[in-house]
């Protein structure tokens, strides 16, 4: 996937700012920056969420930017997203909710109906059983925990086999401990499927801790892309200057010797 001059404008403001990049098959890559940087209008236009204002952006051998109809539809299926608050029914138990990421493949009377192939039932609890959640399969979302319902999500995202993962602040919801275990599981989908996985953080900390790579964004331009060792204690506070309290939410333990 690459990104070449990509901007998203919503009206006279410039949420991103003609960013370029490129995304190898099968990289893990976190994307940090302050509240407002431009992180999620990114993901969001790479998926076709928001309309792109300009730029080009490449993926699966297509022009993105230019898709339309059925192949767009297809290239959203093929870059899921995953959610900071989740995108659940949450009166629907865990396996049902999972299978709902197949129903761009189905017709529309199985989406009515709720009446789901056999093979793609079996695909659902193997991939809860995957992501331990197994014995959650016909437990009410809603009676879930936080951690369990994002491991749902990304359960479901998976159902749409998708070439890409893009999770969109995915931790933010969640306590310290919960947070870890949803990146553990993307990292390991990341490393097992060999599955290209684009993350928002809002925690520099994961992401140090987890991806190849770091892209940082301020005002919606990139203001760094590299890896986390070569992403310095100076840098963060730059980042996030201006805002002490962000920036202590952010990296507080990246920062007491910055």
């Amino acid at each position: 996937m690459a990104a070449q001059g990509l901007s998203v404008r919503f009206g006279s403001v410039v949420a991103v700012d003609s960013v370029s990049f490129a995304v190898a098959r099968g990289e893990m890559v976190a994307i940090i920056g302050p509240s407002g940087a431009g992180k999620s209008t990114l993901l969001r236009a790479i998926n076709r969420l928001v309309p792109i204002s300009g730029g080009r952006l490449f993926g699966e051998g297509s022009d993105v930017t230019r898709l339309k109809g059925r192949a767009l539809h297809r290239w959203r299926a093929r870059a899921a997203m995953i959610f900071q608050q989740f995108n659940l029914s949450p009166r629907l138990d865990a396996l049902t909710n999972v299978l709902t990421g197949r129903l761009i493949d189905l017709p529309f009377w199985r989406s009515w109906t709720g009446f789901f192939p056999h093979r793609d039932q079996l695909d659902a609890m193997l991939l809860l059983d995957e992501l331990g959640l197994s014995e959650k399969a016909f437990v009410r979302v809603e009676r879930l925990s936080g951690g369990q319902q994002q491991r749902v999500a990304i359960a479901r995202a998976l159902m749409q086999r998708p070439a890409m993962i893009l999770a969109d602040e995915p931790t933010a919801s969640l306590d310290p401990r919960n947070a870890t275990v949803v990146m553990q599981t993307l990292r390991a989908i990341n490393r097992t499927r060999g599955m290209t996985t684009l993350v928002n953080l809002h925690d520099v900390g994961l992401a140090r801790a987890f991806a190849d790579r770091i892209i940082a964004l301020r005002a919606g331009r990139i203001v760094f892309d590299g890896t986390p060792a070569d992403l310095s204690k100076t840098l963060i506070a730059s980042l996030y200057a201006g805002d002490e309290a962000e920036a202590e939410e952010a990296a507080p333990r990246l920062l007491e010797t910055a």
